[in-house]
C-alpha cells in the first residue's frame, strides 16, 4: 500500500472524506499516507466559526515557525560548538551562537491559545491550506490587519479567501495580500465597509485572481477609479457587485472592459443595477450579467 502513487490513495480516501476520525486514523499509518491525507483533506479547507479555534489555528501556525527557527539555531549552536579546538575564529562563532541565542529568545513570541511546550512540529501544514473561509466567524470584531498578515505569511499556496463582512479589515492588509498570497484565485471581501478605493488597485496586483466579491463596500466608490491599474485584471472571469449603489458606471465599465477573459458579473436587481447591467451589455456584449436580489 506504501507504493501506491498519491492519485490512487486520493481516490480512496475521497470515499470517507467526511469522517475526519477515519482521515486522522490513515494519516498515522505511514509518511505517504500522512502527506496525502494532510494535503488533499484535513488542512485543504480551514472553516472557521469560533474565534478560539480560529486563534488556536494562527497560534499553531506560529509556533511550527518558531520551532524551524528554534531547530536550526540550535543546530548551528551545536555544529559550532563541537568544533571548538581553541581556534580564534572558531570562538568567534561559538560567541555568535550564544548571541544569536539571547537574540531569539522565547519572549519574541507569543503564542494565544498554544502552549509552546506541547507542540514542537515543524512540518509546514500552512502550506497544504487552500482555501480560508472567515465568512462565519464569531467576534468579527476582535480581528485585526495584523493578525491576519502573519496568518497569511504561513498560507504561501492559499487559492481562495473569504473575508465576507470581515468590517475591521483595512487597505493596509490588503495592501500585502499580493505578496502574502500571490497564488490566490478568489477573493471576496463582501462588507469589509472599511477597504477605499486604493484597495481596487491593490487587488489588482494578484496576477491570477479569476473571481471577486467588492458588494457593500461604500468607501471604495467615494473618488473615481484611477484609469493606470486598469490593465492589471488579465485573468478575472466573474466578478460580483452586489448591493452598491454608490458605484458609478464608468469604474465599473473601466473594471469590465478591461477584464479581457471577463464571462459574468452579479449585480443587484434595483434600479441602478438594471441600468449598470444595460451599459455593461453596450460595452461588452459578450459577458453574462446576472441580476440578483
Amino acid at each position: 500500500m506504501q507504493e501506491l502513487p498519491a492519485e490512487i490513495l486520493f481516490m480512496i480516501f475521497s470515499h470517507f472524506s467526511d469522517l475526519y476520525s477515519d482521515l486522522i486514523s490513515c494519516a498515522q499509518v505511514n509518511r505517504v499516507w500522512h502527506a496525502v491525507v494532510i494535503k488533499f483533506y484535513l488542512w485543504h479547507t480551514a472553516r472557521f466559526y469560533s474565534f478560539s479555534t480560529f486563534m488556536h489555528f494562527r497560534d499553531v501556525l506560529a509556533r511550527i515557525k518558531w520551532n524551524k527557527r528554534q531547530r536550526a539555531r540550535n543546530n548551528w549552536r551545536r555544529i559550532v560548538m563541537q568544533s571548538v579546538n581553541g581556534n580564534s575564529k572558531v570562538n568567534i562563532d561559538a560567541t555568535r551562537a550564544n548571541e544569536m541565542e539571547s537574540e531569539d529568545d522565547d519572549s519574541q513570541w507569543t503564542f494565544d491559545g498554544c502552549n509552546p511546550t506541547s507542540f514542537h512540529s515543524t512540518f509546514p501544514y500552512g502550506a497544504c491550506v487552500k482555501v480560508l473561509d472567515l465568512s462565519n466567524l464569531q467576534s468579527k470584531n476582535k480581528l485585526t490587519d495584523y493578525m491576519l498578515d502573519s496568518l497569511f505569511e504561513s498560507l504561501p499556496n492559499l487559492i481562495e479567501l473569504d473575508l465576507y463582512n470581515c468590517y475591521t479589515v483595512t487597505d493596509k492588509l490588503i495592501k500585502r495580500l499580493p505578496s502574502r498570497c500571490s497564488k490566490l484565485r478568489v477573493l471576496n471581501v463582501c462588507g469589509c465597509s472599511n477597504l477605499s478605493r486604493k484597495c481596487i488597485k491593490y487587488i489588482s496586483r494578484i496576477l491570477y485572481l479569476e473571481r471577486l466579491n467588492i458588494g457593500l463596500c461604500p468607501l471604495m466608490w467615494v473618488e473615481k477609479l484611477s484609469i493606470e491599474f486598469d490593465y492589471h485584471w488579465s485573468e478575472l472571469v466573474m466578478f460580483e457587485l452586489k448591493n452598491s449603489p454608490f458605484a458609478r458606471e464608468k469604474d465599473v465599465l473601466n473594471i469590465v472592459i478591461h477584464s479581457p477573459k471577463l464571462k459574468e458579473v452579479v449585480l443587484t436587481m434595483d434600479i441602478s443595477g438594471i441600468s449598470l447591467a444595460r451599459e455593461i451589455k453596450r460595452a461588452a456584449p459578450q459577458v453574462n450579467v446576472v441580476l440578483r436580489r
